[in-house]
């Protein structure tokens, strides 16, 4: 990721974390009471973060990797037709639903369209 972009990820996350902050110091005290009230706002609060961190990631693992990549075949490693726009992908991650862009590949010697993703988006479960 270049200086500025990264820069501008950065600020942008910051303006989120910011946010997430304030939702747990300032907003709804009088409905915070007791401890498990505040813990859950804090896992709410974190996970809505920890979600937005992902799907940043997972939006620039797939631009770095489409870039000027036509993709091959899994199985027959023939060169892919590229779907014209990304679609929309969704993964259940620890803290919910998370959604990300994904170029679409149809090989046409075996009829199957999928989403290459070079080294791949593996949850490791």
């Amino acid at each position: 990721m270049a200086g500025d972009e990264y820069e501008k990820k950065k600020t942008e996350f910051l303006r989120e974390a910011g946010e997430a902050f304030d939702r747990m110091m300032k907003e709804d005290q009088e409905q915070m009471i007791t401890f498990d009230q505040m813990e859950d706002r804090a896992l709410e609060v974190g996970g809505k973060l920890e979600r937005w961190l992902v799907e940043k990631r997972l939006a620039e693992d797939a631009r770095q990797k489409t870039e000027g990549s036509q993709g091959c075949c899994s199985q027959c490693r023939k060169p892919l037709q590229l779907a014209p726009t990304p679609k929309e992908r969704r993964l259940r991650g620890r803290t919910g639903e998370i959604s990300f862009q994904r170029q679409e590949g149809y090989c046409p010697s075996c009829r199957k369209a999928f989403f290459p993703s070079g080294s791949g988006v593996e949850t490791g479960r």
